[in-house]
């Protein structure tokens, strides 16, 4: 064999043996969260996004696998699963992984006790990266991070008080006061409703409102809609009583698209309908 030839292989095995001292000496790749925050929520969901890093301090590349997670509400597991990257991660370079979830607030109440009424619940977010190392074989990186959710609730709605502000043979002028309280952490907007109005199961009034109303957390506000009411169209029965200053049954039916003060959450209908009884005020 010839000098030249014997160099050759001599330098190929040189470098070969720099290469297998360089992957003997792998250093752990680094696996860290750099946000977890709320990015959507409705009145029955919440959307969650996380965000990764994986970097490979190492002077060769290596692979990274599956990105595994679980969701926890008061220590307990509520959603959780799998998400394939199937990549290969460079010597020296680092990349993002984004990971989306869905919390159906109904679901998690039925798996997990004590939530119904809270403003908030507390999550935990364990996940772990898989990566393929030469040498090293696999390995998984762990990591967790913690946060909070506002919990939304419908705002509740009630006729607070009918008052008589004038009386004459033909009719009957009324101050209908609405209540509305907010029990969220969070604003409440009311720009536009709409609303049905019975006395003793008899239609007295209707239509839409245009009165913006802002509700501050866990707070309430009144809407005051006048009212003209014909006696002859009510009836000899109702007449009266508004005359006389009975206590009356109502039904009131009230529709509204709401905002609030949170930028995760899009304007969102509401609806109810309320029964009680309620006193003629004069």
């Amino acid at each position: 064999m010839s000098w030249s030839r014997l160099a050759v292989l001599g330098s190929v095995l040189v470098l070969g043996s720099c290469t297998l001292l360089e992957e003997a000496r792998w250093q752990e790749p680094e696996f860290r969260v750099l946000s977890s925050h709320l990015v959507g929520l409705t009145p029955v969901d919440a959307q969650l996004e996380t965000q990764f890093e994986v970097r490979n301090p190492n002077s060769f590349s290596i692979s990274l696998g599956a990105l595994d997670y679980e969701l926890l509400v008061n220590e307990a597991a509520v959603l959780g699963g799998q998400q394939g990257t199937g990549s290969s991660l460079a010597a020296g370079a680092a990349t993002q992984v984004t990971l989306p979830m869905r919390l159906d607030f109904a679901e998690t109440f039925d798996l997990v006790s004590g939530l119904r009424g809270r403003e908030q619940l507390d999550y935990q977010i364990d996940a772990g990266m898989t990566v393929d190392i030469p040498v090293a074989g696999q390995r998984r990186l762990p990591v967790s991070v913690s946060g909070a959710i506002p919990i939304p609730h419908l705002p509740s709605i009630r006729a607070s008080s009918l008052r008589l502000d004038r009386l004459t043979l033909s009719s009957a002028d009324l101050l209908l006061t609405l209540e509305v309280d907010n029990p969220n952490i969070f604003e409440v907007v009311i720009d536009r409703f709409s609303y049905e109005f019975a006395l003793n199961q008899h239609r007295v009034a209707g239509g839409d409102g245009q009165q913006r109303m802002r509700l501050p957390e866990q707070d309430r506000g009144v809407i005051e809609l006048p009212l003209s009411v014909s006696l002859a169209e009510l009836g000899r029965g109702l007449s009266n009583a508004l005359i006389n200053g009975e206590e009356l049954d109502y039904g009131l039916s009230f529709e509204s698209d709401m905002q609030t003060s949170l930028p995760q959450m899009d304007v969102f209908p509401f609806s109810t309908v309320r029964e009680g009884s309620i006193s003629l005020l004069r």
